[in-house]
């Protein structure tokens, strides 16, 4: 075996390094089929996570509130919804908890983004994740990817021998 050399770019402002980018590499005919329902009230809020998760491939429908996103759930099942708590007539945690209650919609992960910090409401009524406002673009696109293909995430294990 014989090594090969590594190019390194002497200036990385002319080409960052993408930490998506072996996921991207792999997945890139995966990710135009997955498609993600992302929920929220406030336009510009909706408009910017769209305009991110197309960038990355991603076939996104939007909501303006929740009965329309329950509608759109059922009639397209996405491999994900992201939901905003805070939204007019339905929260997004009654959203959430009428699509898990769903045997259409029940076992599509939930990404709760908000602004108030209650991750453990979401969590007991069985949303998968929950993120505060605002978010990190990468950090929010990791855990896109986490929710949607669990078998991305990186894991330790411990093991114990006599």
């Amino acid at each position: 075996m014989g090594l090969h050399p590594i190019q390194v770019c002497a200036d990385s402002r002319k080409h960052p390094i993408d930490p998506l980018a072996n996921f991207k590499a792999s997945n890139s005919t995966d990710m135009a089929k997955q498609t993600i329902l992302v929920v929220d009230d406030e336009p510009d809020i909706l408009e910017l996570v769209q305009y991110n998760l197309e960038k990355e491939g991603y076939v996104v429908h939007t909501a303006n509130h929740g009965r329309e996103a329950i509608q759109i759930a059922r009639s397209v099942t996405p491999h994900l919804i992201l939901l905003d708590v805070m939204m007019p007539e339905l929260s997004g945690l009654d959203v959430a908890s009428m699509l898990k209650g769903d045997p259409t919609t029940g076992t599509i992960p939930i990404l709760i983004l908000s602004i108030l910090e209650d991750a453990e409401l979401g969590l007991r009524i069985g949303v998968d994740r929950y993120m505060t406002k605002p978010t990190d673009t990468r950090e929010l696109l990791i855990a896109v990817r986490e929710l949607i293909d669990p078998s991305s995430l990186t894991r330790r294990v411990l093991i114990g021998h006599d």
